[in-house]
C-alpha cells in the first residue's frame, strides 16, 4: 500500500467476484483543520498486463506503485456518494478556581481558544463537564459575558449558549458559578465540547486536568469526657494566603451529636487582639493588625476574624 498526497491505494492480489463485501483498514493522519467538503471517493482500476506490438502478453505480474509503463483502466467509482465523517477539532482550555476549599461555592474561570472559529445557523453551544461531585448553579454565569447569552447548570454540567451564531477567538474567558466537591474526584478531568445549534454531535472537543481539592488542616485538642464542659483548642494551617485583612472562621460541630459551642472562656492565644463574643447569634468580632473591626453573625455557628498568618490557634469553649 502506498499513498500520494491525499490519495490512498490498496492493491488486491486476486480477482474479487461481484457483490463481495471487502473490509480494509487504513492508518492515516487527520488534517489539522476540517474542510467543508467531506465526501470520500472510492475508485477502482485494473492494471493491464504488459503486451508487445502484436498484443501478446509479455508480463502479467503486478508491479509496484506507481505502475510506470502499464496501462490503467478505470472500472468503477462511488462518485463521492460516501459523505464521510465529521472531523472533530480541539478547543484548548484551562480552568482556574477562586478557591480549592471542599464544598465551597466558587468562581471557576475557563479560558479557551477557537482560532479558526465555529459557525452555526443560530447559536453555538458550549458544554462544560466537570468531574463527578462538582455542582454548577442553575444560572451558572458568574457575572456578565459579552459572548454568551445564558448559562444553565445541572449537576456537574454547564451549558452556555452564544449570543451570536459564531464563536471565534484565541483568548476567551468566561466565569462560572460552581460548588467544589468534598474530596478530589477520580478521574479528575474537565471536558469542553462545542456544538452547532441543537446538534448532538460536537465539532470541537478537549479535556484538561482539574485541580486538587485542598481542605484546611485542623487539629482539635480538648476534653473527651461525656457530659463535661471543657475548653477546646483548634490548631489550623491555611492552604493559601488570606484574601483580606480580616478572615472569618466558622466552627461547626457535628450535627445532632449533642455538642454546644459557646463563647465561654474565649482566649486570644494566636490572635493579636482578644475577640469578643455574643451568645445567641454567636458572633465573634475581631480586629486586624490595623485595628479595623468586622462583625458577622450566622445562626448557631461561631465565627472569628483573624489576621493573615501562616497558622493560628483558636480557643473555644464547648458544652456537652
Amino acid at each position: 500500500m502506498a499513498h500520494a498526497r491525499k490519495d490512498y491505494f490498496a492493491v488486491l492480489t486476486q480477482p474479487v467476484p461481484a457483490g463481495t463485501t471487502i473490509r480494509f483498514q487504513l492508518g492515516v493522519a487527520s488534517p489539522p483543520l476540517a474542510e467543508k467538503v467531506m465526501n470520500w471517493y472510492f475508485r477502482t482500476w485494473r492494471v493491464e498486463p504488459l503486451v508487445d506490438e502484436d498484443g501478446a502478453v509479455v508480463d502479467a505480474s503486478m508491479p509496484i506503485y506507481p505502475w510506470i509503463g502499464r496501462t490503467i483502466t478505470a472500472t468503477g467509482t462511488s462518485d463521492g456518494a460516501f459523505s464521510g465523517f465529521l472531523l472533530v477539532g480541539q478547543v484548548p482550555f484551562t480552568v482556574t478556581p477562586s478557591l480549592q476549599t471542599p464544598g465551597a461555592e466558587i468562581k471557576l474561570t475557563i479560558n479557551f481558544g477557537v482560532a479558526d472559529g465555529v459557525e452555526a445557523d443560530e447559536s453555538v453551544r458550549m458544554e462544560v463537564t466537570a468531574p463527578e461531585g462538582f455542582v454548577f448553579a442553575d444560572s451558572c454565569r458568574y457575572g456578565g459575558s459579552p459572548i454568551f447569552s445564558k448559562c444553565t447548570g445541572f449537576l456537574n454540567q454547564a451549558t452556555l449558549v452564544t449570543a451570536r451564531p459564531r464563536l471565534r477567538g484565541s483568548d476567551i474567558t468566561v466565569d462560572l458559578r460552581v460548588s467544589n466537591p468534598g474530596l478530589t474526584p477520580s478521574p479528575n478531568y474537565f471536558y469542553v465540547a462545542l456544538f452547532q445549534d441543537e446538534s448532538s454531535q460536537y465539532v470541537r472537543w478537549s479535556q484538561a486536568l482539574s485541580y486538587e481539592i485542598m481542605g484546611m488542616g485542623v487539629v482539635y485538642k480538648g476534653n473527651n469526657q461525656l457530659g463535661e464542659a471543657a475548653s477546646g483548642f483548634f490548631t489550623f494551617t491555611p492552604v493559601r494566603p488570606s484574601p483580606s485583612p480580616v478572615v472569618h472562621i466558622v466552627v461547626t460541630p457535628p450535627p445532632n451529636a449533642g455538642f454546644r459551642v459557646l463563647c465561654t472562656g474565649i482566649s486570644p492565644l494566636g490572635f493579636v487582639f482578644m475577640p469578643s463574643c455574643e451568645h445567641g447569634a454567636q458572633c465573634l468580632q475581631a480586629r486586624s493588625l490595623q485595628g479595623k473591626k468586622r462583625q458577622n453573625c450566622s445562626g448557631h455557628r461561631v465565627q472569628t476574624g483573624v489576621v493573615p498568618v501562616l497558622w493560628r490557634q483558636v480557643f473555644l469553649a464547648q458544652s456537652f
